[in-house]
């Protein structure tokens, strides 16, 4: 599919003009007044500023601590950081000890060591380097050495004896002959998370070393400082250090089944309030699309492609042998290399075996469903049994309603989440078949609706908002809410009227509401749930980041396969704004490009407002005779337009022969077709 380059680039076309993955927070080209930004440690060393920057200079005794030396940047830094500089070593000395650059240096929080060792540096006239690694939370670096080795450490050490083996950090890397006087190294040393990094380039030169330091509590906040033991002379310039962007922690929440109408802030007459104020207070998608089915949909999320080039057009089904394909980088998979934590708490449909389940595609933790659907209250399905697991087991059985337990599984994950960020997927079964839900939530809609099944629905869709309330309330609790960004989407369009499925209606014995009547409210748009108009793959969507994105309506059409890049960008760390002026519309909207769906009966595609649906299974089907529909005067779908623009039909089948061609064989059950 044509990438809509607007909505894949919505960070990175304008939360990225504001601030970058790492933002320079300290710039120092060497050049002149070095006291300004830096203060010495070190009663025999010198600082001299040049047009080549500054050069640092130990004290001139051999093996004497009082000509040690470090000099601190003035600014601490927080988080995850990266330093970078061009050194170059002046001394001839092979005895002149070692370089060590710090990262993130602080004091133990004692009355000796307090923990700004800023306040505490009148004690280290004399530098001598037992006080620092017995009083300092710090990493340390240690680089042109006279032992001709790069070596990582972790202070504190438990006493002086564990110095040399408390403190170090695997791996040493030994016998490494760089930094002979006189030359200019660029370094860049980077530490984020558990992960520390040092590489030295010298013209086609790169030597990389790195080191886990996960063993270790973590460094997070401090001053960067530049050891020298005696008689060490070096030359730093162009020295800058970057935080990088934090990362936001992020609950995508996803409905099953839910129509475009089903929500208050649309107009609908369903109970929604939590889902209203959060929508209200972040980033509506006023023209959000899915796909018509389940797994179609969940794959362009997850993968953040056109589900159709996976070969995905239609729900897979328990006997199939099929998923997202192993060559495909998942978005849970992209936010683990990213530090998160990741998490499915719900349905999956993408795939019943093992190969295809949660846990092979970038999950750490399952827990819920991997087919299409269940009994509310057994996790019975009637043809496959019992589905529902816990990582790669199956779970227990429990009572209580699907959505209760979904729900409760989540708050217990918030409970114990830890300091890195995480990623947790709320995918609820409802308000999909069957209408089962508890009378105390359905008990308001009571002689609201013609049917029962509307009633029964009407409830299922109050649940899940009161729901998610109690996720936002965790989330304020764990004062995580104003870090977290929630994403908000239904699957596809509700079922059509009357729909039976394939769910035998005396399988279902506790609160089972019937199917007997409407489901879901689409409004005024055409179609439902499998079909390729708007009713079935336009639905209710938004982003919500308190403080960080604004209440805004966006008009501009989106697709679902765009999250991906979105979340993305963002694990990346372009998650703030400028500070003199908060993100607007005009930053991110884009013209609209080319959207297209596919499933085993239908084609549709859309383009600058106008939508082609044509009912066959592919573009060259013989006397198949397109629709056509202006979707900026007729959103309904109701009029077709093919006889009087017949230039559009042209066009628009051109670009549905270029989309189709780039699908892969498309799987589907034949068993489905047949209910």
């Amino acid at each position: 599919m044509m990438r809509r380059l607007f909505y894949v680039s919505f960070f990175i076309l304008s939360l990225s003009a504001h601030a970058n993955e790492w933002q320079l927070v300290f710039d120092d080209a060497g050049a002149s007044a070095w006291n300004t930004k830096w203060f010495l440690e070190g009663d025999k060393a010198s600082v001299e500023n040049s047009e080549n920057g500054m050069t640092f200079s130990a004290g001139p005794n051999l093996r004497e601590h009082a000509s040690h030396a470090v000099l601190w940047t003035k600014q601490s830094f927080e988080g995850d950081i990266k330093v970078e500089y061009d050194y170059t070593r002046l001394d001839e000395n092979l005895d002149a000890g070692v370089n060590i650059l710090y990262i993130q240096a602080t004091g133990l929080g004692t009355e000796a060591a307090p923990t700004d060792i800023f306040l505490s540096t009148e004690q280290r006239r004399e530098p001598w380097m037992k006080y620092y690694f017995l009083n300092m939370n710090s990493l340390h670096v240690s680089y042109a050495t006279d032992g001709r080795y790069v070596s990582a450490r972790r202070y504190p050490a438990a006493d002086l004896k564990d110095f040399q083996t408390g403190t170090q950090v695997q791996p040493i890397y030994r016998d490494i002959d760089l930094f002979s006087p006189g030359e200019t190294w660029h370094i860049t040393a980077t530490k984020i998370g558990h992960r520390l990094t040092f590489v030295a380039e010298r013209d086609d030169e790169v030597h990389e070393f790195e080191w886990d330091t996960s063993k270790y509590p973590p460094v997070d906040t401090g001053r960067v400082g530049f050891r020298h033991m005696w008689t060490r002379s070096s030359q730093y310039s162009n020295i800058r250090v970057y935080e990088k962007a934090p990362q936001p922690n992020i609950v995508a929440i996803i409905l099953d089944d839910a129509g475009w109408k089903d929500v208050g802030y649309h107009g609908g007459d369903i109970e929604t309030p939590t889902i209203d104020r959060l929508a209200e207070g972040g980033i509506r998608l006023m023209d959000f699309y899915a796909y018509s089915t389940c797994t179609p949909s969940r794959a362009a999320f997850f993968s953040g492609k056109a589900p159709s080039e996976l070969g995905i057009v239609y729900p897979i089904q328990h006997d199939d042998n099929y998923g997202i394909p192993a060559d495909v980088e998942t978005l849970p998979e992209v936010l683990q290399s990213h530090g998160y934590h990741t998490a499915l708490i719900g349905k999956w449909h993408l795939g019943v075996e093992s190969e295809f389940a949660p846990l092979a595609q970038g999950f750490d933790y399952h827990f819920g469903l991997r087919g299409g659907w269940t009994d509310q209250y057994t996790r019975e399905n009637p043809e496959t049994g019992y589905d529902w697991f816990r990582d790669h087991e199956i779970a227990p059985r429990e009572e209580g309603h699907t959505t209760d337990l979904i729900t409760k599984d989540a708050l217990r994950y918030l409970e114990n989440v830890g300091g890195d960020p995480f990623f947790l997927c709320l995918s609820y079964t409802a308000p999909h078949v069957p209408i089962q839900v508890d009378p105390d939530w359905s008990a308001i809609y009571e002689g609201k609706y013609d049917t029962n099944t509307r009633q029964g629905y009407a409830g299922m869709m109050t649940q899940i908002d009161n729901s998610i309330a109690q996720i936002v309330e965790a989330l304020e609790r764990k004062n995580l809410f104003d870090e977290t960004l929630i994403v908000f989407f239904s699957d596809n369009g509700p079922s059509s009227p009357g729909k039976k499925w394939y769910i035998p209606e005396d399988f279902h014995e506790v609160n089972f509401y019937g199917n007997d009547g409407h489901y879901g409210d689409t409004g005024d748009l055409r179609g439902w749930k499998a079909s390729p108009y708007n009713g079935g793959v336009k639905v209710p969507a938004f982003l919500y980041w308190q403080g960080t994105l604004p209440s805004e309506s966006w008009e501009s059409p989106v697709i679902i396969e765009d999250l991906y890049g979105i979340i993305v960008n963002l694990a990346d760390g372009a998650s703030s704004v400028d500070s003199d002026r908060p993100l607007e519309s005009e930053d991110v909207i884009r013209a609209s490009e080319t959207f297209y769906w596919r499933t085993p009966r239908n084609l549709a595609l859309m383009n600058n407002g106008w939508k082609l649906v044509l009912h066959a299974d592919t573009p060259n089907t013989k006397n198949a005779s397109p629709e056509l529909y202006n979707l900026a005067v007729d959103p309904s779908e109701s009029v077709d337009r093919a006889g009087d623009y017949p230039e559009q039909v042209e066009r628009l089948m051109a670009l549905l022969q270029h989309e189709f061609s780039k699908d892969a064989e498309p799987h589907v059950n034949p068993n489905l077709l047949d209910k």
